[in-house]
């Protein structure tokens, strides 16, 4: 499975010492069992979850207790009237929950939310500071919250993917640390105790497939391990450049990878770099610049970088603010750009799913586009939608049911989707 998880920094959303992410977090008050239902919002023509009190109504006005067969008749019917009156809100409640996920609206589960993993019916959050939230995608419950083990140097938990049942976490506080986790049982993950520390600067990145892992370090190096069946890493390579490194794809058809950043042409753009079946020196084979990538000022900064890669059969695309740039790397010597996909918006993030592409980000309202990559070469703009207006999209996946979005300090946005 190909797993991408990007660090964008985001309007307002600046850190000193760390990539991009703040410390915000509004924690909203749950006051029931409406509330505290991440796919439940109240729409204005419904009441307020009921709160109706059961009582005697003659006690209630004050009459004598002593009752006759027929007082006690009228006081069981008047309880059954109520109890009926509170079914019936509940049902209607419930149903228009069931309806609102059914129209596919947006539902915001308050919490968090950097980075976004989904594996059948579990999700993976990280949550900066506060660590990895595992919760249950069928309702929004959590299933547990691992803080960072800051006894083993451990900061924060920004970036995750993960290898088999193997899930990486990215601190990527300097100077950042790699950490494992056993997902045998989904929803209750156990650290390994294997940590890696690494160099890294703003605009880290990481991205693996079905058995390796690379870390962009933004002006440090790229690192790149194979993961074993037990998800033990094993170093492979690591590649240095004198220009940050901001963007990483491994190929998951050859030994390559593909990184993006800054080229010695004062360009902005692609590396094709061969990897070594075993640990030695990586060797890069060619270059290409994209045309209106680098790093320029704008409410994302630097808005032109790239932000998120996917390899699809012989085509890379490539989401960066000016659109989606699709090349052919089939010979990875002379890569190709073939056409740049205007988008509208500046991307934030990409996933890919099947025969489609999900490119999140901001125009004048956060967005999400679904892409039809159906014939790589060629894709199209199948649909754009508007997501909340607070949405600071940093995150998007998707899985066979679900749709979600890292918010940053706004929240995790979900809904049920129909491939």
């Amino acid at each position: 499975m190909d797993v991408v998880a990007t660090n964008v920094q985001v309007p307002g959303v600046v850190e000193s010492g760390h990539s991009q992410y703040g410390h915000f977090l509004e924690k909203r008050p749950q006051t029931s069992f409406f509330s505290r239902c991440p796919f439940y919002t109240p729409p204005p023509f419904l009441p307020s979850p009921p709160s109706i009190v059961l009582k005697c109504p003659r006690l209630s006005q004050g009459q004598p207790t002593t009752s006759t067969p027929r007082q006690k008749a009228r006081d069981m019917r008047s309880i059954v009237t109520r109890l009926s009156l509170i079914t019936l809100l509940t049902t209607l409640c419930l149903h228009t929950q069931l309806a609102c996920v059914a129209g596919h609206d947006w539902f915001t589960l308050p919490i968090r939310a950097n980075n976004i993993l989904i594996i059948d019916q579990t999700g993976y959050v990280s949550m900066n500071t506060q660590g990895l939230s595992v919760i249950n995608m069928v309702d929004g419950s959590t299933f547990t919250q691992l803080a960072p083990d800051q006894s083993k140097g451990i900061a924060s938990t920004d970036l995750i993917a993960h290898v088999g049942n193997t899930l990486i976490a990215l601190d990527a506080y300097a100077p950042g640390n790699i950490s494992t986790y056993d997902m045998s049982t989904p929803s209750a993950p156990t650290a390994t105790g294997s940590v890696r520390t690494l160099t890294l600067d703003r605009f880290t990145h990481l991205h693996t497939t079905s058995s390796r892992l690379a870390v962009a370090g933004g002006t440090g190096p790229v690192k790149i391990w194979d993961v074993d069946s037990a998800g033990a890493l094993k170093t492979l390579a690591t590649i240095s450049s004198s220009n940050e490194q901001n963007v990483v794809h491994l190929s998951e058809k050859k030994d390559q990878i593909y990184i993006f950043g800054p080229l010695a042409t004062n360009s902005f753009g692609l590396r094709i770099v061969a990897l070594p079946p075993t640990e030695s020196a990586p060797k890069e084979v060619s270059q290409l610049a994209i045309d209106g990538a680098g790093n320029t000022k704008g409410s994302i900064l630097p808005v032109h970088l790239a932000v998120s890669a996917h390899e699809v059969e012989d085509t890379l695309l490539v989401a960066f603010a000016k659109g989606l740039a699709i090349i052919d790397v089939k010979d990875p010597t002379t890569p190709t750009l073939l056409k740049t996909l205007d988008l509208k918006l500046q991307a934030t993030a990409m996933t890919v799913y099947g025969k489609k592409a999900y490119v999140v980000g901001t125009a004048s309202t956060p967005t999400l586009v679904t892409i039809d990559i159906s014939a790589p070469s060629a894709p199209t703009i199948l649909e754009e939608s508007t997501l909340p207006s607070n949405c600071k999209p940093v995150s998007v996946t998707v899985s066979d049911q679900y749709i979600a979005i890292a918010g940053h300090d706004t929240g995790l946005y979900m809904k049920r989707i129909v491939h």
